[in-house]
């Protein structure tokens, strides 16, 4: 009787963790995206690049709030990114002149 009251609770939990994980993994995704422009040569928008570049998990997508752009030598223009998730919406704030992951809401 208690597991059937608890195992609800217990799902939210988990998916909100694993939530939490995949945000951190693509944050890392996003974070690394100068580096491998400069490692390659490329440049581009960040959702470019993103698109040929980064995986996101499955019914996520990433729109640019503020045109981001980063340039061959792996200097990014910062700005504002949102990644559209299952869970809802969230924009992170990207810290020129690597485009450090912030945060947001």
């Amino acid at each position: 009787m208690v597991l059937a009251l608890a195992a609800p609770g217990l799902g939210r939990v988990y998916t909100r963790l694993e939530t939490r994980s995949a945000l951190q993994e693509v944050s890392n995704g996003i974070g690394a995206l100068p580096l491998l422009a400069w490692a390659l040569g490329e440049e581009g928008t960040l959702e470019e690049l993103a698109a040929r570049h980064l995986e996101l998990p499955a019914g996520w997508s990433l729109a640019e709030v503020d045109a981001v752009y980063i340039r061959a030598n792996g200097i990014c223009s910062g700005g504002r990114v949102r990644l559209l998730t299952p869970q809802g919406e969230r924009d992170l704030e990207l810290a020129p002149p690597l485009c450090m992951v912030g945060g947001g809401g």
